[in-house]
């Protein structure tokens, strides 16, 4: 079974490994271009591309998987296996393998179509996720189901930590799905139209702290955009300009009740935030332009004080809440 392999980002990485390691007949590995990444916008290659040069991997870079249809076409390809890719792959491409185009998805799909399931997963509070290995349509991740494992997620992870434990089901499902797929096993299952939510790209903006929401989901906002675009407030003093910091680790504690973002204590180690019910605990974060810190290091060549006000933005502090 020749199978081709288009993916990019951190979650392909894992069924990746697992295919090199199966000694299946990879026949070629496809990702994106190199691009500017991190605080230095430093170009660099793609999770994936990375990992295939370590193994000794050779990877076709390309900005529109339709630029290789020739090549799909040449290589009489069964299968072509996507996974954090990218691109929404067009019909003509789709058409090409004999056994069909399959996607694995960080979702149980139909829950989470789209570019960022594991932070939408975590800012909605779901105890459970997991992957999905559907065929794809011309609809985005909307491809009738071949198999789903399920996976927790725990009360301390991040985008991050729940997509790297996703990429490791995937692999797994990878595993049970490519003696099916040889065989012709093909047994697929149309997704509930009822059941959609959709998981949309994140931007920048998306970070800035909601702390008029209540604690637990201002936890959840802090622990969803790891490690992109990181949750950001802006620490303002009397008298001093606007400083933009990221919040990196906090925990609830309870408060009495006060405008959301003032600054209720201060401590060696920690200060706490009020949000619009309870409060969190700032314990690491990362001031704009440093590295990250634990707030007793920040605390030391930064004044903080009860009072002082953390927002999500430009605009002005809340008013006091009334009695």
């Amino acid at each position: 079974m020749r199978i081709v392999f288009a993916a990019a980002g951190a979650f392909a990485l894992e069924p990746f490994r697992r295919l090199h390691a199966l000694g299946s007949d990879l026949a070629m590995v496809i990702t994106r271009p190199d691009r500017p990444r991190g605080r230095g916008r430093r170009v660099g290659a793609t999770p994936i591309a990375e990992e295939a040069q370590r193994v000794g991997f050779p990877v076709a870079k390309v900005a529109k998987i339709a630029a290789l249809s020739d090549t799909l076409k040449y290589l009489q390809v069964d299968l072509l296996l996507v996974a954090d890719f990218g691109e929404m792959i067009p019909e003509s491409v789709l058409a090409i393998p004999r056994i069909g185009p399959f996607n694995l998805h960080a979702s149980l799909l139909p829950r989470w179509r789209g570019a960022a399931p594991c932070p939408r997963t975590i800012l909605a509070g779901d105890a459970a996720s997991g992957v999905t290995l559907f065929r794809m349509t011309k609809g985005m991740d909307a491809g009738p189901i071949l198999s789903q494992r399920e996976a927790p997620v725990l009360a301390d992870d991040t985008s991050e930590t729940l997509e790297a434990r996703l990429s490791r089901e995937a692999a797994a499902l990878l595993s049970e799905a490519l003696p099916r797929l040889e065989a012709g096993d093909i047994a697929l299952r149309e997704q509930d139209a009822g059941s959609v939510t959709f998981a949309p790209k994140l931007a920048k903006q998306d970070g800035a702290v909601p702390w008029r929401l209540d604690a637990a989901a201002v936890l959840r906002h802090v622990r969803a955009m790891q490690p992109w675009p990181r949750a950001y407030a802006f620490l303002r003093s009397p008298g001093r300009p606007p400083l933009r910091v990221n919040v990196i680790e906090a925990a609830a504690v309870d408060a009495p009740a006060a405008p959301p973002g003032t600054i209720l204590a201060v401590r060696e180690d920690c200060f706490d935030v009020a949000c619009a019910a309870g409060a969190v605990r700032v314990r690491r974060l990362q001031a704009a332009g440093k590295r990250v810190m634990t707030c007793a290091e920040f605390l030391r060549g930064n004044r903080v004080a009860a009072g002082d006000i953390m927002t999500s933005g430009d605009e002005e502090p809340s008013p006091p809440l009334e009695a």
